[in-house]
């Protein structure tokens, strides 16, 4: 029987930061949960979208959180990056992973800085 890689899906604040900022904390997320996993099979979903078209939309925030809300449905697992709670789409990413049972990791960066660890909240595994 073949092992399916384990697909993670990284919700972090977007808004004000360049795209070098977003890759640059996307890349330490990475680092640290497959630090935290410790195997190769982990799949890390796109979810950092460009607009590729010359349409002017009426609300491009929603149009990226759509696109983001389809690449959770494939997820197994969500890490919530330090200040997630403070990003509507993050809040809303992390809403939908807790109510359709997707594992939610969390970047706490004093826990992560002590201890090279991630926080899991068991209650968003099914089952518990």
């Amino acid at each position: 029987m073949e092992n399916r890689k384990l697909n993670v899906f990284i919700s972090q604040p977007m808004t004000n930061k360049s795209k070098e900022e977003i890759f640059i904390k996307r890349k330490q997320l990475i680092e640290k949960v497959q630090n935290y996993f410790q195997t190769d099979d982990l799949k890390f979903m796109k979810s950092y979208f460009e607009i590729k078209h010359s349409k002017r939309l009426k609300n491009e925030s929603l149009y990226f959180l759509s696109k983001s809300l389809k690449v959770l449905s494939k997820s197994d697992v969500i890490i919530m990056a330090s200040g997630w709670e403070n990003s509507r789409g993050c809040r809303i990413e992390y809403e939908c992973a807790r109510l359709y049972d997707i594992m939610v990791i969390y970047e706490d960066t004093e826990y992560i800085t002590r201890k090279n660890l991630l926080e899991v909240d068991h209650d968003s595994i099914a089952g518990n």
